[in-house]
Order: C-alpha cells, then sequence, then structure tokens
C-alpha cells in the first residue's frame, strides 16, 4: 500500500520503492538463489550506480514498523489526534480510529486509513495551526492557531461550528473534557483558559504554555522556562508545580500503566522524563 501511496504522488520514487522491496536480498543468506537481484540491490544501495538509484536511501522495507504514509499537507504538521470510536471506517472489533492532523500550511486534515488518502480538509485559520484536540466521541475536534484563534469543527462536514478569540498570543496547547462538554485552551500569552472564557486564576503561569494535557479535573502544564504544572480545572489552583527541565516543555501525554496514571513530558533540550501524573515526582516505568 505504501508504494502505491508514493507513486500516486511521485512516480519519479519508482527506483527508491523497487530498491526498497528487494533490500532484504542483501541480508538474507537463504536469497542466495537470486544472485542477479542481490547485485542488483548492493549495486544500488552501495554504489548508487545506475539504471536504479534510490533518491531516499533509507527505503522502507516490508513487514517493518512502518504501515502506511500519508500525504497531503504542504507544510509541516504540528500536531496530531486520535480517537477511537464505533463502528465505521477501518474497524477492529467494531472500533474504528479517527485521525486527524493540523498544519503550518493553515489547514486541518482527516484521513482515510484505507487509502491513506485524506478524507476532508478544514479550512478557515489565517495562521498556522499549532494545537488540536478530538472529542471522546470523534464528532467534532477542537483546534488552537497562531491566529490567536480556537476553531470549533464538525468532523463529518468540515465546518467551523464556532469561533472563539480572547487570547493574545498563539493558542499552543487545546484540550477537551471527557464528557466533551468543556474546551481548556493555553496559549504563548501565558493563559490558560477554562471554561473556554474564563482565565483560571490565580493560576496563571506568567509564561508562555507551550503544552498542556487534561487528565479528569486535573490539568498540566509546561511552560517556557521548563515547568510543569499541575492545575485544578474547577478552582483553577496550583495543585503542584516542579521545575521539569531546564529548558522549554513542547510536548506532555499521559498514559495509564497497571492503574496509575503517568505523565509523560518532552522538552525543547531533547529531553523526555516520565513523571507520576499525581505528584509530578519522577516515575519509572
Amino acid at each position: 500500500m505504501y508504494s502505491t501511496t508514493v507513486l500516486n504522488v511521485d512516480s519519479s520514487q519508482l527506483c527508491a520503492q523497487l530498491v526498497g522491496r528487494l533490500l532484504p536480498y542483501i541480508k538474507c543468506t537463504s536469497c542466495d538463489q537470486y544472485p542477479v537481484l542481490k547485485k542488483l540491490v548492493v549495486a544500488a544501495v552501495e554504489d548508487r550506480s545506475p539504471p536504479l538509484t534510490p533518491l531516499h536511501p533509507l527505503s522502507h522495507i516490508p513487514g517493518g514498523p512502518h504501515l502506511l504514509s500519508m500525504d497531503g499537507h504542504r507544510d509541516r504538521v504540528s500536531c496530531v489526534s486520535t480517537v477511537l470510536v464505533k463502528g465505521g471506517g477501518v474497524s477492529q472489533e467494531g472500533m474504528s480510529l479517527v485521525i486527524m492532523t493540523g498544519s503550518w500550511d493553515k489547514t486541518l486534515k482527516s484521513w482515510d486509513l484505507g487509502t491513506s488518502g485524506v478524507l476532508k480538509t478544514f479550512d478557515g485559520h489565517s495562521d498556522r495551526v499549532l494545537s488540536l484536540a478530538l472529542s471522546a466521541n470523534g464528532t467534532y475536534a477542537v483546534s488552537g492557531s497562531d491566529d490567536k484563534s480556537v476553531r470549533y469543527w464538525s468532523v463529518a462536514s468540515a465546518e467551523c461550528v464556532h469561533v472563539m478569540r480572547g487570547h493574545t498570543a498563539a493558542v499552543t496547547a487545546v484540550a477537551v473534557t471527557r464528557d466533551g462538554s468543556n474546551t481548556i485552551s493555553a496559549s504563548s500569552d501565558a493563559t490558560v483558559k477554562f471554561p473556554w472564557y474564563t482565565d483560571l486564576h490565580p493560576s496563571r503561569p506568567q509564561r508562555p504554555v507551550l503544552a498542556a494535557v487534561l487528565r479528569g479535573s486535573s490539568l498540566a502544564v509546561g511552560t517556557s522556562n521548563g515547568k510543569i504544572s499541575l492545575l485544578h480545572i474547577v478552582s483553577g489552583q496550583v495543585m503542584r508545580a516542579v521545575q521539569g527541565h531546564d529548558r522549554a516543555v513542547t510536548a506532555l501525554a499521559t498514559e495509564e500503566v497497571e492503574g496509575h496514571c503517568h505523565l509523560v513530558s518532552g522538552s525543547a533540550g531533547g529531553e523526555v522524563k516520565v513523571l507520576d501524573f499525581s505528584n509530578l515526582t519522577s516515575s519509572i516505568l
């Protein structure tokens, strides 16, 4: 499926795709019965001699971790959101995966896993899309942008159903409560809003917020000075704050392991740390 997708977009990739499919013959000792193929691949990969010269030397081998490639955005993909919903599309045990992406090309896209193609393109933002979150049922999405706005989208129709303005700088993180009734947004203007039209006081982080993740009634936010804070979304109080990294916290995610919730953070310095979500202490998976 991957080769077909690539060649549909760029037919000049034929040589690279052919070599990628033949790469196993280099390492497979039982494939000595195909000396011509082996010689051809060695020449193409090591000597880069014609007639087959890969344009991209890291061709994907079937059976590897790379399952498919989806092309459609015209600029950097800045955010991805997924959710499992009942029925529809490519499903497993009655569930299907909804995938949406946001890009610096100012659009969002939903994707068809069956064809690796674009299902819908969501136009509306006037600047780079920086953050994205899907509702738990996959029916709507929320996006934040460099244009300082937060937009609600119908996933089915790709229509923008609501625009919220109030941040004075880029909206760097968005999250949707589990029941879908409220949205949280964080911004480079150093504010976090929940409900959207209300600043979380007295928890204003004082530094640009670059990442946020919601779990239950607790919101973890990461700021440009490397701090990670745990906020209560009802009272707005800071329940815990730690110096998580030496440089800006750029990504946050949660994962539950054996009934215990972990917070995973990434920084501009290349660090990845795992913390206990409830108290932000170091945790080892």
